[in-house]
């Protein structure tokens, strides 16, 4: 990213024929022959992130001796968003998880005490979106690899803060930048502490993270003498010979890490309001991290320099995101495909 100072996420029965005698079947009622499907009504299906969203299962169309699990659908398959059905007079009422911009389907199952799902409802569309407009058009987005580059949805990605050289509340700028990564991603970041590790845009060979955030001056880190204005580096190491649940080929990043200018300190302020802002900074070398690129759109905070107004994701910096999030699915090994690793990193 580069800083321009004058610019502003049944059983069934067969009949059977004896000698001498012919056996009558029984008749067996619809309760015996299949379960009744949960009838679900949603409190709200098209809402801003974070409204309290419900889905009640009227009761009479419970299976007897069942437990009632609310999923959600994935590329790869449906997974549980809420097991823990509350009875109320007006039914069962199960959570439905509103921390993730998108569209998705929602359905209701009854599973039997061995865990089998007996019965199950009709998938209902859910949309979560942000609370403004986002700039632009969704196809405003790159990734910086082909295949494109993302982390397995089905492990939390760890990271860990340098503070050396920091500015104030660079901590709670962080923190505030992952929850606005996962907004976009849907993918889960757990903070593990400080680091004495110097933050460099691979990762290598991080313990106890994946990957690594700090900021370093222009004489301890090279890269920024030797390209003066540069505010920030992103970027990842990743292995190929990976594939998605539908077939597409992808490579998974295993470590990442960002690399913040400590020498713009001066020049830019705190927070993710207008004009040049570390949140932007921040967001934006996340993205890279995650394994977006540079589009040619200034409406995008992917954009390759600051853009200065609210630093909120735009409509092609969200789609990007849905490629390289959890509505994915689990990543596999792709059979006979060897697996070689390779880093990536983008200036911002």
């Amino acid at each position: 990213m580069t800083f321009r100072r004058n610019r502003p996420r049944t059983a069934g029965w067969a009949a059977a024929a004896l000698v001498g005698c012919a056996l009558t079947a029984p008749v067996l009622s619809p309760s015996a022959t299949a379960a009744v499907s949960p009838d679900v009504s949603y409190s709200d299906r098209n809402v801003v992130a974070g409204t309290n969203v419900r889905a009640v299962v009227r009761k009479s169309t419970r299976p007897a001796g069942t437990t009632l699990v609310l999923q959600r659908k994935y590329l790869d398959k449906w997974r549980t968003a809420d097991n823990s059905a509350v009875e109320t007079k007006n039914g069962y009422v199960l959570g439905v998880p509103t921390n993730q911009f998108g569209e998705f389907p929602y359905r209701v199952v009854a599973k039997n005490g061995n865990g089998r799902v007996v019965s199950k409802s009709g998938a209902s569309t859910v949309t979560v979106r942000p609370s403004y407009k986002p700039l632009g058009r969704s196809t405003q987005h790159v990734f910086g690899a082909k295949p494109r580059v993302r982390w397995d949805s089905c492990d939390p990605i760890r990271w860990t803060f340098n503070a050396k050289n920091a500015p104030k509340r660079a901590l709670k700028q962080l923190r505030a930048g992952m929850r606005r990564l996962h907004l976009a991603t849907g993918l889960d970041f757990d903070y593990k502490g400080k680091t004495s590790q110097k933050p460099n845009p691979y990762g290598n060979n991080l313990e106890g993270a994946d990957v690594i955030v700090g900021w370093r001056t222009p004489k301890d880190y090279r890269v920024f003498k030797r390209n003066p204005g540069t505010v920030g580096i992103g970027g990842n190491k990743y292995y190929s010979g990976f594939q998605e649940a539908d077939g597409s080929p992808v490579n998974k990043a295993v470590q990442g890490g960002v690399v913040f200018n400590a020498s713009m300190r001066g020049e830019l302020r705190n927070g993710f309001g207008r004009g040049a802002t570390w949140g932007e900074v921040i967001i934006h070398e996340l993205g890279h991290v995650m394994g977006l690129g540079h589009p040619n759109a200034d409406k995008q905070i992917m954009y390759y320099s600051i853009i200065g107004r609210d630093a909120d994701w735009g409509a092609g910096d969200l789609a990007g995101f849905r490629r390289v999030g959890d509505v994915r699915g689990c990543l596999k090994r792709t059979p006979g495909r060897a697996s070689n690793a390779q880093g990536r990193f983008a200036m911002h």
